[in-house]
């Protein structure tokens, strides 16, 4: 997951003019961050319907999910960036 991380920053900074480097990064960053706080609200219910070890074992089943979707990503495929286009 870090790898995958440090790939997609590296691409999004690649292929985006600079000037706009900072509005890219805070737009990813709510994007990102924005989910949690909405998140709890179905975390809770799922473990108020299942149980505690119900909703555990759905939960872990995302980080399998979400691995094997991004092994068929296709930035996972890409050895080289391609040069940014000139500003």
């Amino acid at each position: 997951m870090t790898t995958y991380d440090i790939c997609r920053v590296a691409y999004r900074q690649t292929v985006c003019p600079p000037h706009l480097l900072g509005r890219m990064t805070v737009t990813m960053r709510f994007l990102m961050w924005s989910v949690l706080p909405v998140s709890g609200l179905p975390a809770g219910a799922l473990g108020e319907l299942a149980g505690v070890r119900g909703a555990l074992e759905v939960l872990a089943a995302g980080p399998t999910a979400v691995s094997l979707i991004l092994l068929c990503f296709p930035l996972r495929r890409i050895r080289d960036f391609e040069e940014a286009p000139a500003q």
